[in-house]
């Protein structure tokens, strides 16, 4: 059974608070709103990153916010759609027959056939910053951003 007690002197000094800046209330509620978002950011990233094997940076760019104000006193946070991320994201490695990756952290890392990270399997090319591209498709690079 719960039972609730309402103590009428502390009621009464919560009105009389209440009464004194009632102009302070939209704007402290707007600052909780708005640290509440930021952890609510946190855990939709944590969400996504225990299923896809991509860092939480990745997926707070996709992400999209919009802060509360004084006078609307609403936030809202979007996943939204993205284009296809790029494999270096996804741990890419050169291998002899093409370049690995593993985009699932239950899967197994699956190749593309033929695609490269530099000139040979183990030496990256450092001005591609570990994009992947395929001789496949006439040197077109694989998901790049």
């Amino acid at each position: 059974m719960l039972a609730i007690q309402i103590d009428d002197r502390k009621l009464k000094q919560l009105q009389r608070v209440l009464r004194e800046t009632p102009k302070q209330m939209p704007k402290e509620l707007n600052k909780a709103i708005n640290k509440t978002l930021k952890g609510v950011e946190s855990n939709v990233a944590k969400a996504v990153t225990s299923e896809i094997r991509v860092t939480q940076k990745v997926v707070k760019e996709s992400i999209k916010k919009k802060r509360s104000s004084a006078s609307t006193l609403t936030a809202t946070v979007t996943l939204k759609q993205t284009t296809r991320i790029p494999l270096r994201e996804f741990g890419a490695r050169q291998k002899k027959s093409g370049v690995s990756y593993k985009i699932s952290k239950t899967g197994s890392r699956k190749t593309v056939i033929g695609a490269f990270q530099g000139p040979r399997p183990g030496v990256m090319k450092a001005s591609w910053r570990g994009r992947v591209l395929s001789e496949l498709e006439d040197n077109a690079c694989l998901s790049c951003s």
